[in-house]
């Protein structure tokens, strides 16, 4: 029962750790050029490179949390 409470109380912490990330980048990149934002995205995934960033730093926090 431990283990359960403890993987949730860390789940909701990576998440808010994620809210506040993604919450950090959106506003400096909101008072940043906005030609940023309207040019065609870039890669494969069809993400621009500022989504790519915001998904690479949440993935790297999401796994440091890990351990």
């Amino acid at each position: 029962m431990s283990d359960v409470s403890s993987i949730k109380s860390t789940s909701s912490t990576v998440k808010k750790h994620l809210i506040s990330v993604f919450n950090r980048t959106l506003s400096s990149s909101s008072t940043s050029t906005p030609t940023k934002t309207t040019k065609a995205p870039s890669g494969k995934d069809g993400l621009t490179t500022e989504e790519r960033k915001i998904r690479n730093e949440a993935r790297a926090s999401y796994y440091s949390t890990l351990g």
